[in-house]
């Protein structure tokens, strides 16, 4: 139904890959942030381009990082070679034993799960690298900037009736919609050190235009709560009046992302009315079936969702786990991966004993057991744990586990949001360093690099 306009969107994200290696240059870096960042493009033109723009993403990333892999810095770079070390035993132990085609499984190892901590490595030097810190994070805002140009360009488009195809990122999918507003968010917040001018919010504020685009329901909520703890509990000390002070910041951006968003007003439709009741019962019924919060609490209903996807993991044999080995290693990751039964959701083929959809950790329970499910969170949780600044490390953690939980886990574990996040944690340490007017001492390392050799 909408391939003319697929071909004039896509046309339009073809260009703006030019346009982007004009804004941030033709260099080593500038190639790997296109290359994530136009995924979206390569799975247009075609599947089996999709599969080799994967390869060539991941070994071009492992080509320009190889030699910052085997250096550690400090103990959190020990604990992210550890978990992904354990994860990785965990992982091809559940391919051994279950099977499937290997060409997929290492897709999936190399591009879901190895290019983030190739890129964690190949970042984390920008502490003590000003000169690839200030070129890193210009092309990435750049790029970001970018994503929201092409967003509007859908809505012109399209309107806003489709999910799918999120900016040059993501085709055929919107998943990047939910999760790339709130990376931006706090790239740009910890970018600007915590102090955004009334234009800096005007930037911020069109990252919410890639959810909208997509008709995307969760950032309706969670971009604006999310500004407002960096507000009102990031940047100050506990002040109940600067709490107060920042309450109408969420409630507009509540407002319009509600009456924009259609299935979040009662009329179902762009601009309807605002109605906070419609929101949280819709909320409530998508995520767990029910609008009894009691109901919720005792487990004492018919699940459904992936809220009520997690009582899943208390009830390990309505995932089908009939032995040990299942429990430890999964059912396997080859069929779901390649959607063998259809959709991943309890109304597909996999035998769950569930209804509807499920998030990312029954997802990575059943396909790859409890030590891979454990393994790849704490993973995530360390590399978020880099950042020394308490107070943005929470806020950072409270969203991913969000994420992790209750939506796809593409905030850590998906290319682009991927590279924003941890771009992210290791920025903000050299913010924290920054104000405290701390220096490090780097006899052992070498002297700064330029952006284009790294």
């Amino acid at each position: 139904m909408f391939e003319p306009q697929e071909t004039y969107f896509y046309f339009i994200v073809f260009l703006s890959l030019f346009y982007t290696f004009y804004k941030i240059g033709l260099n080593k870096l500038s190639i790997l942030i296109v290359l994530v960042f136009w995924s979206g493009l390569f799975g247009y033109i075609g599947t089996s381009l999709h599969n080799y723009y994967k390869i060539i993403l991941v070994g071009y990333a492992l080509a320009l990082f190889y030699k910052k892999i085997p250096v550690v810095y400090n103990k959190h770079d020990q604990y992210v070679n550890l978990f992904f070390i354990l994860f990785s035993v965990s992982f091809w132990t559940s391919y051994t034993l279950q099977g499937g085609g290997i060409v997929t499984i290492l897709s999936q190892y190399l591009y879901k799960y190895g290019f983030v901590f190739i890129l964690y490595h190949g970042f984390k030097d920008i502490v003590f690298n000003e000169s690839k810190r200030v070129y890193l994070k210009k092309a990435l805002i750049q790029v970001l900037l970018v994503q929201v140009a092409l967003s509007v360009f859908k809505i012109l488009i399209f309107g806003f009736d489709i999910e799918r195809n999120v900016g040059s990122m993501e085709y055929g999918s919107g998943a990047f919609a939910v999760v790339i507003p709130i990376a931006g968010l706090f790239l740009y917040w910890v970018g600007k050190h915590g102090r955004l001018t009334q234009k800096d919010w005007i930037i911020v504020g069109s990252f919410f235009i890639i959810a909208i685009a997509s008709g995307k329901r969760s950032p309706v909520i969670m971009f604006p709560l999310f500004s407002f703890l960096l507000l009102a509990y990031v940047s100050s000390k506990a002040n109940p009046l600067r709490f107060f002070k920042y309450i109408p910041f969420v409630l507009v951006f509540l407002y319009f992302g509600a009456r924009l968003t259609p299935t979040l007003n009662p009329e179902r439709q762009v601009w309807g009315s605002f109605d906070f009741s419609h929101i949280v019962d819709y909320s409530l019924r998508y995520n767990f079936g029910t609008t009894e919060i009691d109901a919720i609490i005792q487990g004492n209903y018919i699940a459904t969702g992936r809220g009520g996807s997690l009582f899943l993991l208390s009830q390990p044999e309505r995932l089908g786990f009939n032995d040990p080995q299942d429990f430890l290693f999964g059912h396997g990751l080859y069929h779901v991966a390649v959607a063998e039964g259809g959709r991943f959701t309890g109304s597909g083929e996999y035998y769950l004993d569930h209804q509807g959809l499920v998030g990312e950790a029954i997802r990575l329970f059943y396909s790859l057991g409890l030590f891979g499910l454990l393994f790849i969170f704490l993973m995530g949780w360390v590399l978020i744990k880099t950042i020394k600044n308490k107070k943005l490390r929470y806020v950072i953690l409270i969203y991913f586990i969000w994420d992790f939980f209750m939506y796809y886990n593409h905030f850590v574990f998906a290319n682009a949001s991927a590279t924003l996040v941890v771009f992210t944690c290791f920025y903000a340490n050299t913010v924290d360093l920054t104000k405290k007017n701390k220096l490090f001492s780097f006899q052992n390392h070498k002297k700064f690099e330029h952006p284009i050799s790294s």
